[in-house]
């Protein structure tokens, strides 16, 4: 009796087992559904850091006005110089605003004579005639020193020489001819060419002061007649300024 009471037990504890078993797979094989909630749904939240960054442009305004500011230049303007009108006469010369031209030949003692403006001289307005050597020496033959002086003088192209003005170089001369009297020291020059007056009304004494006492620097001379293309006393042109 008591060995059939165990049986019975044995097998219903199998029994329990096998049961509960079988319930664990049912479950298992079950899907779980999720519980049901109230209200709705919301959505989950993703993050995702493959997305580009937001970029917030600003609200534009009402009126917008792009006013285009040209740069600022600073430029230096060229100063021209101012043109001194021409003067309707012609001014004295001034020395001192020429460029010295340089002087024939060096030493010697054949002169030329040039002018030394304003100095309170008795020729021109208030000149003085100046003996500048110019590399000529004397010979024994007079009135060939004083052709070649004049020539010489005649030659000389420089409106000035250094501070000297040159009044002759206007004009166009040559000796032509020349006579010097031994017995009397008369001396007789025949010039050709064209005198030009300048258009100072000072320069025509000082184109006389000039050619005279180149002539007459060798001394003896006891008078001058100057005569230019044929009979037409030179003197004539030049005694009188203005």
């Amino acid at each position: 009796m008591l060995k059939k009471l165990q049986r019975i037990i044995f097998l219903l504890i199998l029994l329990g087992i096998i049961a509960g078993c079988s319930a664990t797979e049912n479950q298992a094989s079950t899907p779980s559904r999720a519980p049901a909630t109230l209200g709705p749904t919301i959505p989950p939240t993703f993050t995702s850091t493959l997305l580009p960054p937001t970029v917030i442009l600003p609200s534009p305004t009402a009126t917008s006005t792009m006013t285009s500011v040209p740069p600022t230049w600073t430029s230096t303007p060229t100063v021209l110089p101012s043109e001194t009108p021409s003067p309707t006469s012609s001014p004295t010369p001034s020395a001192t605003l020429r460029p010295a031209a340089r002087l024939p030949g060096r030493g010697g003692d054949v002169k030329v004579y040039l002018i030394a403006l304003k100095t309170g001289g008795p020729i021109g307005c208030g000149d003085s005639v100046i003996p500048v050597s110019v590399g000529l020496y004397r010979s024994k033959d007079t009135a060939a020193d004083i052709k070649a002086a004049l020539n010489m003088l005649f030659s000389m192209k420089s409106k000035y020489y250094g501070s000297l003005y040159n009044p002759v170089s206007y004009s166009t001369f040559r000796v032509a001819d020349i006579n010097l009297s031994e017995a009397s020291g008369f001396l007789t020059v025949w010039l050709s060419g064209k005198y030009k007056p300048s258009g100072n009304k000072c320069d025509n004494t000082r184109v006389k002061a000039q050619i005279w006492s180149t002539a007459k620097q060798f001394g003896g001379i006891t008078g001058t007649n100057f005569y230019i293309n044929g009979p037409n006393p030179f003197g004539d042109f030049v005694s009188n300024d203005g």
